[in-house]
């Protein structure tokens, strides 16, 4: 048949990178201006694609609000085409539920507008794909996909310089569940027909590189790029090429289109499975890196996505009808977090100004989430009772997941009151507590009814231990004012256990770690090692001289203290950093840091707690912990978005990077026989396994440099991280049935949350559950009110390679459950009564509607 040649009018607009949110958005607006005008004047100027995500027009807007008639006349005539997310987000960077409300936002905002949305996968420049994103597409109906980095490697002439084997444009793409989509590759990236030019040497070019990777007579050019202003005179431009290309049919056309033919023409595609990482190039293209860059950005992000996904949802769709769901000021939240989940934005490679805005959107998000959850707190607390109990600690708890978790709760007595100590117990049982007096403080209440109340109290801290029991709701624990102490954790020297683990702390500051269970030793772990950094906020580069310093067989002040709970060793080190390893302010000064590290082993958990800090003096540089686990594994096990990937410690033949950094979410792991060994942590997503056959596993922990990069000099001196900064991550130790995963979730989320209240009656038992859990294989992603108003949604996934299930004890405000899609619609016989059981299928989400009693099914 006769070649066609596809073209689609398009922008990549990046809303905030090498110049601040505002100035990009000053070109947005010229930039839109000009669009709508060639539309409304050129028909023969056929449509244009707005790049797939909706905040471009919330974005413009904001200065030209008059404008919305005119873009939703564009877009119901098919002229202007939206959606389907809200931004384009990094994939890894953020978590599963994340990207599904990214996509939900994007498809509300089209519905709001009356407008249909581009049912389209479009990942044009997002730096890599995660292995469950074909699932996240199929749970809205999208069938069809598009993006650009990850599966092979072409280079400036097109030639193909690495490979997967898939050397054609079009393919399936299967998720690790084996859901599938049709996706297109930009193999000549997303600008091969930008700025067309009406001459025979354009548009030979153009057919012979499209051809090279085209398995279809449907060839797709591109015409557009970063920021790219309209082309005016397409529609001319592409008239005279019809003419001066008589065997070739030229169309301007939209996504949806074009994927119809490509649908229409063949079904044996080849199949690309998994993640899309750039396994096969030469390990540069899908800027890995972008993990470290501006570390405390990405722990900040990680918190705040904790308060929103684990803390403020749960809590108001446990506080059920006690007062109106705050919907409106929770996807206010969403949304204003989503905006930092633009790739540029998250990836922090960007300018100073960026991150700079960010940091007011973070503060924003988190408040109006935190402020939610703590009406909600309070609605709960008020409503156990507590009988004549007067001090009551009430625990929410959100998370299938089983294990120790730390908490923490503040008991306000009246300014003249004292209490020596106190004790924790829950029921009968007594809970290991730390109590610290915190003297005479001011506080404040805002009740709805009447003026704020200003008062000073005598404060008391209780911090302590608790078994998450894998369930949402609530337990209560009665505090009981003491001059008793608590009987303390035993230690020995630098030596202590407790019921699964014997930990000692070296002279050098290293950790020695037994299993009891099985004797197994792990000797040095959490060295800190810190080498050159010459690159940029996408690459780290490592300088020529190969140099680094680290904290092994050096000294160490040790100290060593413990709680009813808690053995807690402090070790301060030395580490000599340049000052500089840059150009012209590369430096033979040495920087004597000092790195305090607090170790924690806590009695039942499995795991070593580690928090770091250090007041970072130097630049350009990249500090991370070293744990030589001895394990020699062939794959690693890193905690992703809905899945556990497995990774190939060594690279392809084809791999040049000399490093191998990878990410993770909140975990990486090797599994070594029934042994696992787990890094954990809170916001720290850059691991890499070392290919030299040394089984050791780094975490880097700060990666400094000054400059953006990418297409030109763009400095970024905010990127050296200068100042204080503190890290937190565990090593856990487990079998490989899953303990260690268990644990690291726990550890990583905190799945506990505290309020205090008096003595009171109320129609909550102390010990409510909402929805208990027995769970093989299953992990949370959410629990919330549903966007409809009917019943609360519950999502579960299942990121191993074995079948799982999960066994629901519902509260009786529920009537039963009924399996929906991610989008929330309904597509499964309802289950009625109390108890349900869900299957979950190997790397399978699955999302619930609990339906209230009463409603309709």
């Amino acid at each position: 048949m006769k070649r066609q040649l596809n073209i689609i009018s398009h922008t990549h607009w990046d809303r905030e990178w090498y110049m601040s949110h505002e100035k990009h958005r000053m070109r947005l607006v010229r930039f839109m201006d000009d669009l709508l005008d060639l539309l409304e004047r050129d028909p023969a100027y056929t449509c244009f694609h707005l790049d797939g995500q909706t905040v471009m027009v919330h974005d413009y807007l904001e200065i030209r609000p008059s404008a919305l008639g005119r873009i939703l006349a564009l877009a119901r005539a098919g002229r202007l085409f939206l959606g389907p997310w809200y931004v384009l987000q990094d994939e890894y960077l953020i978590s599963g539920e994340a990207n599904i409300r990214n996509l939900i936002a994007g498809l509300d905002d089209c519905a709001r507008w009356g407008v249909e949305p581009v049912r389209l996968g479009y990942l044009p420049d997002a730096f890599g794909n995660i292995s469950q994103m074909p699932q996240i597409l199929a749970e809205f109906g999208i069938r069809h996909a598009a993006f650009g980095r990850g599966l092979t490697e072409v280079g400036a002439d097109n030639a193909v310089l690495a490979s997967s084997g898939v050397r054609e444009s079009e393919l399936y793409w299967e998720a690790a569940d084996g859901s599938r989509v049709l996706a297109v590759v930009f193999a000549n990236w997303y600008n091969n027909a930008m700025e067309l030019k009406a001459d025979r040497a354009c548009f030979d070019r153009l057919l012979q590189d499209c051809e090279r990777f085209a398995s279809t007579p449907y060839l797709l050019g591109m015409n557009g790029c970063d920021h790219q202003p309209v082309q005016a005179d397409l529609s001319s431009v592409l008239e005279r090429a019809r003419a001066a290309y008589p065997d070739t049919e030229i169309v301007q056309t939209d996504f949806m289109s074009y994927m119809k033919k490509l649908e229409g023409f063949r079904k044996d595609y080849t199949v690309c499975r998994g993640e899309i990482a750039g396994q096969y190039t030469r390990g540069f293209v899908t800027f890995t890196n972008t993990a470290s860059s501006r570390v405390p950005v990405k722990q900040r992000n990680f918190a705040v996505a904790r308060s929103l996904e684990r803390v403020a949802e749960p809590l108001c769709a446990m506080a059920g009808d006690r007062y109106e769901y705050p919907r409106d000021v929770l996807e206010y939240a969403w949304r204003t977090l989503l905006q930092n989940y633009a790739h540029d934005s998250i990836c922090c490679c960007n300018v100073d100004a960026v991150a700079a805005d960010m940091a007011v959107r973070f503060d924003r998000a988190e408040d109006a989430a935190l402020s939610q959850a703590e009406r909600a707190k309070q609605a709960l607390a008020s409503s156990v009772d507590t009988g004549e109990s007067p001090y009551n600690i009430v625990l929410f708890t959100a998370g299938t997941e089983r294990g120790v978790c730390e908490a923490s709760a503040y008991i306000d007595l009246p300014e003249g009151e004292r209490a020596a100590g106190w004790e924790l117990f829950e029921g009968a049982e007594r809970v290991p507590c730390r109590s610290t007096a915190l003297g005479r403080t001011f506080t404040y209440a805002l009740p709805d009814d009447c003026f704020r109340k200003p008062r000073y109290v005598q404060r008391y801290r209780l911090d302590f231990c608790v078994h998450t029991g894998g369930e949402i709701g609530l337990r209560t624990l009665r505090a009981l004012p003491s001059a008793a102490r608590e009987q303390a954790m035993p230690f020995e020297g630098r030596t202590a256990q407790n019921e699964y683990l014997r930990v000692s702390v070296r002279e050098d500051g290293s950790l020695d770690v037994t299993v009891l269970a099985t004797g197994r030793e792990y000797r040095g772990l959490n060295v800190y090692a810190d080498e050159g950094e010459i690159g940029e906020g996408y690459t780290h580069v490592q300088t020529d001289d190969r140099l680094c310093t680290d904290t092994r067989g050096g000294a160490a002040k040790i100290s060593v203290s413990s709680t009813a709970y808690a053995v807690v060793w402090r070790v301060e080190q030395k580490l000599r950093i340049p000052a500089s390893r840059r150009g012209r302010e590369r430096s033979r000064r040495m920087l004597v840091h000092t790195i305090v590290t607090e170790y924690r082993l806590l009695r039942g958990a499995r795991r070593v707690e580690v928090r770091t800090e250090l007041e970072n003096r130097a630049k350009d540089h990249r500090l991370r912990a070293l744990f030589a686990c001895g394990m020699h594994a062939q794959t690693v096990f890193a905690d992703g978005q809905f899945d556990l990937v497995r990774r190939n410690v060594q690279t392809t033949p084809v791999w040049e990077n000399p490093s191998n950094d990878q990410r993770m979410l909140a975990f990486a792991e090797e599994r070594e026989g029934t042994d696992t060994f787990c890094i954990a942590s809170r916001g720290l997503h850059e691991y890499e396994a070392m290919r030299d056959g040394s089984g050791v596993l780094a975490l880097t922990l700060l990666r400094c440099f000054g400059e953006m990069g990418d297409w030109g000099y763009f400095p970024a001196p905010g990127a050296q991280c200068e100042g204080k900064h503190t890290f937190e991550y565990a090593l856990v130790f487990g079998s490989a049935d899953g303990e260690a995963e268990e644990e690291a979730a726990v550890y990583a989320y905190r799945p506990v949350e505290t309020a205090f209240t008096g003595a009171h009656g109320g129609d909550l038992a102390p010990h409510t559950v909402c929805v208990g859990t027995t769970c093989k294989n299953a992990r949370f992603s959410c629990f919330k009110r549903a966007r409809d108003g009917s019943g609360d949604i519950l999502r579960l996934y299942n990121p191993t390679e074995e079948e799982g299930f999960a066994e629901l004890t519902l509260h009786p405000r529920y009537g039963g459950a009924v399996r929906c899609t991610a989008e929330e619609r309904d597509c499964a016989p309802a289950q009625d009564g109390n108890r349900i059981r869900v299957v979950l299928p190997a790397k399978k989400i699955v999302t619930l509607r609990l339906y209230r009693q009463g409603e309709k099914k």
